[in-house]
């Protein structure tokens, strides 16, 4: 289940920024629904950001060590 809108609020009742996913961006890999396009608009500064995702490695050996506090800090 992947969510098509996401609204996010700061201390008023209107959305400072809404995520959008399209249903037909969505593909089944390995078992996983995963948006390969989505939209993120800035209500505040009137702007977007699309975000499309054209290569994806699902299931790939990742060795711990790369999520060390000192390699995030290394940004290697």
């Amino acid at each position: 289940c992947i969510p098509v809108r996401i609204d996010f609020y700061a201390d008023d009742e209107q959305p400072v920024k809404t995520l959008t996913v399209d249903a037909k961006d969505v593909k089944t890999i390995n078992d996983r629904h995963i948006p390969l396009r989505f939209m993120m608009f800035d209500h505040v500064n009137d702007t977007r950001t699309e975000v499309v995702i054209e290569k994806i490695e699902v299931d790939r050996e990742i060795r711990d060590g790369l999520f060390t506090v000192g390699h995030l800090r290394s940004g290697r």
